[in-house]
């Protein structure tokens, strides 16, 4: 029997808490009727009281609470709200920082859902580990914990007894990761199949929404990316961007990098194929037309940078998101 506990708090967000609980019951059950016994004996544990109160709907009523003697062999940190995580009061958790710290030296492991992360960062367990999350906590968490390895196209990653998932609903591609290590993959394959999860996800960036990342206050390189978001589908040079801003190549790039953190080229990239997803999306299937629209002009390198930055195709892509063929 594999123990595990989902550790609730205050500001824990219920839609990774209950998916959680309904795929390991879906794996008990199948396991029920096809072994005769059960694989994973599941508790809630809260932070510091039973009864949490989650949102005006919501209440849950933990199993146990950390302050009690707990034996679990994975411990699941659920995520919190991307919209809320500014203005979470984090310093409150800093009582459940050593706990966790404990629980991964007594060798129960340790999994994160999606912003989870954060919590676990400030253990300082994830110091100069791979880790993922939600892509759009990413900036959040490079500046709060700059030596955190993040890799937001990854759905899972692990080392040494601690996991991290992707964001929202693509975390409980976790969930799924540990019931196939303890069940199989024929198992995982059926929980994934009868609640019509995409499983095994390879990446995450199909997901990513282009962030303008304007959250500094270099008003010259503001200009800069405002240009480049109006000509995304000329030839720009950084002779030309240089110019413009009135400084050398050299350091404009060393400017532009230090206030977006992405270069120039990288954020062009970026304008670029944010507008050739939206083509797709919108029912533009020509990949050739839409590659010079986004201002590339040699379909093979477009088609190799759009599926290293979505983890997709151009044509499959337009296949998957195109709504015009969702009618």
């Amino acid at each position: 029997m594999v123990r595990i506990s989902i550790l609730v708090v205050e500001d824990s967000f219920e839609t990774a808490i209950f998916p959680t609980l309904d795929l390991l019951e879906h794996a008990n059950e199948y396991l029920l009727e096809t072994i005769g016994e059960k694989m994973f004996d599941v508790k809630m544990v809260g932070f510091k009281k039973k009864k949490i109160l989650l949102s005006k709907h919501t209440t849950v009523h933990c199993d146990q609470t950390i302050r009690e003697e707990l034996q679990h062999d994975i411990l699941i940190i659920p995520g919190f709200d991307i919209r809320r995580i500014e203005f979470i009061d984090w310093e409150q958790y800093r009582p459940l920082t050593q706990w966790l710290v404990e629980q991964h030296r007594k060798g129960v492991k340790i999994g994160t859902m999606c912003l989870g992360a954060i919590l676990l960062a400030q253990t300082g367990l994830l110091t100069g580990v791979e880790c993922t999350t939600h892509w759009q906590g990413c900036d959040f968490m490079k500046k709060k914990f700059p030596d955190v390895h993040l890799s937001p196209s990854e759905v899972i990653t692990h080392n040494n007894g601690i996991y991290t998932s992707g964001g929202a609903f693509s975390s409980i591609q976790l969930i799924l990761f540990f019931i196939e290590k303890h069940c199989g993959k024929e198992v995982a394959n059926y929980i994934a199949k009868m609640t019509a999860i995409d499983y095994p996800l390879k990446t995450q960036n199909q997901f990513y929404i282009f962030d303008q990342q304007k959250n500094h206050f270099d008003k010259t390189i503001i200009s800069a990316q405002d240009f480049m978001e109006k000509n995304y589908d000329q030839n720009i040079k950084m002779q030309d961007l240089s110019k413009i801003s009135n400084m050398s190549v050299r350091n404009f790039i060393r400017r532009f990098k230090k206030a977006t953190g992405d270069t120039p080229i990288e954020y062009l990239q970026k304008i670029r194929i944010e507008a050739a997803k939206a083509e797709f999306e919108n029912g533009n299937s020509s990949v050739s037309n839409v590659m010079y629209n986004s201002g590339y002009k040699d379909i093979k390198s477009f088609g190799m940078l759009f599926k290293r930055m979505t983890g997709m195709t151009p044509s499959a892509y337009s296949k998957r998101f195109n709504t015009a063929t969702m009618h």
